[in-house]
């Protein structure tokens, strides 16, 4: 029977974006519970820490049962570092922005990341900037100064930093392993980047002191779920990264900021103003606008 590569192109695809969606739903869920652990006591690194422990042993089970060797070749050495810090950093920076400020806040601004994926993107020569994406940028940045506008009597600028940096953490590792893993490397890649990033996390955690858990059941639930949510949702999205590229894979992220600002007002009972709706809108609308493939024209 003739192998047909385009229904092999064509199911790999399908399977990549349901990865996504997972990993939409997961990261969506996590911040708000990781909001709970807080209050129960536990540390951001700590959270951190423990979710890239979990990852490590999912991706060492991918890899026995798929029996995929764990090998990566010379020329990619520098990825799994360069990844593993940054996936740190990514998780770092989200989780100690919700533990400063609003889960719909930090939401809002994390999630920009598929406007940054557009300009990274460009700027390494991956992909033209067209004139659509450059208003979405620019409605994107309306959409973010609305939502801030919200806080501005309890504002906090360290809050706002680290989200709006871990976002562009996310779109960084986003460009770079869809760049440089393909569907024979991705679980080694994954792999190492998960245990450099595991390391790290337990080094800083320790260094800095930040080794705390939960000590009430509350904190518990949202310290596992989170952690659980976290690990299966990272390595879905990267591993989806080379089956449909960097910029689908953003298009289909637009879930997550809404998934993460209607957990928020279940669980935590946070509430939205009209202009904070606005500007989540604006950000979600721009965001799509940014990660459509550019058409022939020159918009």
């Amino acid at each position: 029977m003739p192998y047909d590569s385009k229904n092999d192109s064509a199911k790999r695809e399908r399977i990549g974006l349901c990865l996504v969606v997972v990993a939409a739903f997961g990261f969506g869920i996590s911040p708000s519970y990781a909001k709970l652990a807080y209050e129960g006591g536990a540390e951001p690194l700590t959270l951190v820490a423990a979710r890239f422990t979990i990852c490590v042993l999912i991706m060492s089970i991918v890899a026995k049962v798929r029996q995929t060797s764990i090998r990566v070749s010379g020329k990619l050495l520098y990825l799994p570092v360069i990844m593993g810090l940054l996936l740190a950093w990514n998780a770092t920076g989200y989780l100690s922005a919700v533990k400063e400020i609003k889960v719909s806040l930090a939401a809002a601004l994390f999630y920009t990341f598929p406007l940054q994926v557009a300009v990274f993107s460009w700027m390494m020569g991956f992909e033209l900037l067209s004139i659509r994406r450059i208003a979405a940028l620019s409605l994107g940045f309306v959409g973010v100064l609305f939502v801030i506008s919200l806080g501005l009597s309890e504002m906090n600028i360290y809050g706002i930093v680290l989200a709006l940096g871990a976002g562009c953490g996310v779109a960084l590792t986003s460009v770079l392993f869809s760049r440089a893993a393909d569907i024979n490397n991705s679980v080694a890649l994954m792999l190492w980047s998960m245990v450099v990033a595991c390391l790290f996390s337990w080094l800083v955690t320790f260094l800095l002191g930040d080794f705390a858990l939960p000590h009430t059941r509350g904190g518990w639930n949202g310290f596992l779920v989170s952690m659980l949510g976290f690990s299966l949702s990272v390595i879905a999205y990267y591993l989806a990264l080379p089956m449909i590229g960097a910029i689908r894979a953003a298009i289909v992220a637009n879930l997550e900021p809404i998934i993460a600002v209607l957990m928020a007002m279940l669980i935590l009972q946070e509430r939205l103003g009209v202009l904070q709706i606005t500007g989540i809108v604006l950000i979600v609308t721009a965001v799509y606008m940014g990660s459509r493939k550019p058409t022939q024209g020159p918009g």
